[in-house]
């Protein structure tokens, strides 16, 4: 191997040396370093050129796959991206579809919730009319008023227990019959009448009165008021008729006792007012029959006519203040009693009344509780029931009197219209004579009504009692049955105040006839009654002045020279009352003494004072006995 050197490092064999000089290598240094660089890529390029020639193949091969993969990466990222766009716009899409669907959700959820609310008030409006029907068929099924609904055939397709109670018939069994069953026979035409014309109609039928005779054991009669209603579906279809039943019976019982208190109230005021005016007639008639039995000596031959005569006008007194008690226009002096005094007191009254084939117990209560009544108008009420009862034994009976307390309830007072709570002492008068029926029982208490033949009975009897008790408070109850005696029940209220002795039934005074010499001034409109008054005055010398009413007697006063030591005045006068009059005149004369006279005195008169033992009174009828011993009382006192 030559090995050419040049010292100026240049040479264009050996390119080693070119590489010394770049780095500065010289002498043996720059050869070793050419030599070693020479050798070395020369062996390196003959040993490396095979791997080099591999390598490069491998490379080759490495980047074509390189680039293939790339191509391949670049293609799927590509797909890839063609994915991505179409899943995006998938996803868009989708977002899309799932914003529609929750819109649709939304609206639907809305739709639901409507539709669910509706449902919700739909049921619970079912529910509720469920409830209102239940209750509506509770309440008519229970109400107090009868209730039946018909169908198109008029059978009952329903009732409830009031009809079922006011029939007698069975609830259960009502069903399914017609309505021509279930009616009164003597109801049942106009039933069907008017259940036929409301389905034809649709127009309700009302107010209908009717009685019918009860199905029940007491076969009490019913009044009944009807109402007659269509039964429509909500298109207004009629399925059928119903039949409101309203049972009135207690009202119009209570209604009849009305209008019989109404009636008895009108006669009442009726038999005042004829009692008034008959006790002034009945005056006249005594006062004369007295003035002329005075005149006439013992041995008078129609003595006996005139007084038959002025007993017949005694009894027409008794029977004037029967009209008054019955008016309750009476003046009375209630005091509180014991009842047992009173009719022990009457035992041998009744003894001779009482016909000799009836007989009479008497049994008292020794605790019985104090009354305030009247002493005579008891007895008057003792007296009429015991004849009353005397005249239903006829044949022979026992009469029986009773008395004990009582208390009488709320219970008492449903079954007695009238009746007030409390406690009261009872009079029991009972006989075993031939009894009442029920149509006679509801007439006993009217004025002038009897079963006795004519000329018998007045008829006063019994209203009399009855008004005298009401007067103080009390009620009368009364029991019988054909074949099976009465018991009257007299209940007097009970008061707790100290006794009075028992006053009886004023006597006849003694006839008096004192030496007079003062001056009476009569006040009288009824003209009879005036007349006869200053006849008898007269005649016991008293001088007497008359007026006809008070302003009339206003006048004689003022024109009078000297003093009117009495004045008798009648109660009720025209133009002023005897109160009025005696007012005004006891200012210009407060020293005259005042005698009041009337055949009545009502609760209005009662109110001005005029109350006996107060002021002094006289009642007409009197007679002459009465009236001069009245006066002179009243001058001396």
């Amino acid at each position: 191997m030559a090995i050419a050197v040049d010292d100026d490092g240049g040479s264009g064999v050996h390119p080693v040396i070119p590489a010394a000089r770049r780095n500065r290598i010289t002498g043996w240094a720059g050869l070793a370093v050419a030599v070693v660089a020479t050798v070395t890529l020369a062996l390196l390029h003959q040993k490396l050129q095979p791997w080099m020639l591999l390598f490069s193949l491998a490379l080759s091969i490495t980047v074509a796959g390189f680039v293939s993969l790339l191509q391949q990466l670049k293609a799927q990222a590509s797909m890839l991206a063609n994915q991505q766009r179409r899943l995006k716009a998938q996803a868009g899409e989708l977002e899309r579809k799932i914003e529609d669907l929750e819109l649709n959700n939304t609206e639907l959820a809305e739709a639901m919730t409507a539709e669910t609310a509706v449902r919700i008030e739909v049921v619970r409006h079912a529910a509720e009319r469920e409830r209102a029907l239940a209750l509506l068929n509770s309440a008519v099924l229970s109400a107090p008023f009868g209730f039946v609904f018909l169908d198109l055939t008029l059978r009952i397709v329903l009732a409830n227990a009031t009809l079922a109670r006011m029939r007698g018939i069975p609830l259960e069994s009502l069903a399914g019959l017609s309505l021509r069953q279930m009616s009164s026979p003597h109801l049942a035409d106009k039933a069907e009448e008017f259940a036929k014309r409301v389905i034809a109609t649709g127009e309700p039928v009302l107010d209908i009165h009717a009685s019918t005779a009860s199905n029940q054991p007491e076969g009490r009669t019913l009044q009944m008021i009807l109402n007659f209603y269509p039964v429509r579906t909500s298109s207004g279809e009629v399925l059928g008729a119903a039949i409101v039943a309203i049972d009135v019976t207690e009202r119009a019982l209570l209604e009849e006792q009305m209008r019989q208190a109404q009636k008895l109230e009108a006669v009442g005021r009726i038999a005042g007012g004829v009692a008034h005016d008959f006790n002034n007639l009945l005056t006249v008639i005594r006062s004369y029959c007295d003035l002329i039995l005075l005149d006439m000596p013992a041995d008078w031959q129609s003595r006996e006519e005139l007084e038959e005569i002025r007993s017949a006008a005694d009894r027409a007194a008794a029977l004037a203040r029967q009209l008054l008690s019955f008016s309750r226009k009476q003046v009375v002096l209630p005091r509180p009693v014991i009842l047992n005094e009173i009719v022990t007191s009457m035992e041998s009254m009744l003894a001779r009344v009482l016909p000799a084939e009836v007989g009479h117990s008497v049994r008292l209560d020794p605790n019985l509780g104090t009354v305030k009544v009247d002493a005579g108008q008891v007895e008057q009420v003792i007296l009429n029931l015991a004849i009353n009862a005397a005249d239903a034994m006829r044949t022979g009976g026992t009469l029986k009197i009773a008395t004990e307390n009582a208390t009488l309830d709320f219970e008492h007072s449903g079954q007695h219209g009238g009746v007030v709570p409390g406690d009261y002492v009872l009079l029991t008068v009972s006989d075993t004579g031939v009894g009442m029926d029920k149509s006679t029982l509801s007439h006993i208490f009217e004025p002038f009504f009897t079963t006795k033949p004519v000329g018998e009975g007045t008829g006063l009897g019994l209203s009399t009692a009855y008004g005298i008790v009401q007067q103080y408070g009390g009620h009368v109850w009364v029991e019988s049955e054909p074949g099976a005696g009465t018991t009257f029940k007299v209940y007097f209220p009970r008061v707790a105040e100290p006794v009075s002795a028992v006053v009886h039934a004023v006597a006849k005074p003694n006839m008096t006839t004192p030496a007079a010499t003062e001056t009476v001034l009569i006040v009288e409109d009824e003209p009879a009654v005036r007349s006869t008054l200053s006849r008898i005055l007269t005649r016991l010398g008293y001088a007497v002045l008359e007026a006809g009413h008070g302003g009339e007697a206003m006048r004689i006063s003022a024109e009078h020279i000297g003093p009117i030591d009495l004045v008798i005045s009648d109660v009720m006068m025209p133009e002023m009352s005897g109160k009025a009059f005696i007012d005004r005149f006891s200012v210009a004369r407060p020293r005259s003494r005042v005698l009041f006279m009337s055949g009545y005195t009502d609760d209005e008169v009662a109110r001005m004072g005029l109350i006996r033992g107060k002021e002094a009174f006289i009642e007409k009828p009197f007679t002459v006995e009465q009236i001069t011993a009245k006066v002179r009382d009243v001058l001396t006192s």
